[in-house]
């Protein structure tokens, strides 16, 4: 009896290393990601070691900037809906390190000390000194540290903010 429990249990995981093995999708090349993922807005910004993904879009005229932050297992293709309502502001959205096109850390620090130096270092080379944040879920998370040290920071928009109390 025993030996039949033994054997169901290796017939069951055979099948479900089958089933992973049969419908894994193998990681497609980083060139074919930028070809489907960026357009004409798109740019790129050296930090900490990565390529930040990011579009600055909008008229260069609004004096403050609106800096989005996704949530987890997203990017920056989150916010796509908010550019058409509002035309006439300035926008800027990243893909967070460990997050599209932007990528993995290279030495898979994901502390929010390394996204608060990641945000510095892009708003610093996009030479912003003020903006409004607003952030989704870990994005929240972000913008909510984000703004508690930086006296720059305007305005603040949490949906659904990560680590917020309630």
């Amino acid at each position: 009896m025993r030996s039949n429990k033994n054997i169901m249990l290796f017939a069951v995981l055979a099948l479900i290393v089958l089933i992973i093995w049969a419908f894994q999708t193998p990681d497609l090349p980083l060139d074919t990601l930028k070809e489907k993922y960026t357009n004409t807005t798109s740019r790129f910004v050296a930090v900490e070691g990565m390529q930040v993904h990011y579009r600055d879009e909008g008229p260069r005229t609004d004096s403050i900037p609106l800096l989005l932050l996704h949530g987890t297992a997203s990017s920056l293709h989150t916010w796509d809906s908010l550019l058409l309502k509002f035309p006439h502001k300035r926008i800027i959205r990243l893909d967070l390190p460990g997050y599209g096109i932007t990528g993995p850390h290279p030495t898979a620090d994901y502390s929010t000390q390394m996204y608060m130096r990641v945000l510095d270092s892009l708003t610093a080379q996009l030479a912003i000194d003020r903006c409004i944040v607003a952030g989704n879920s870990f994005g929240g998370l972000l913008a909510w540290q984000y703004a508690l040290g930086h006296p720059s920071v305007k305005g603040l928009v949490l949906i659904d903010a990560a680590g917020f109390p309630s």
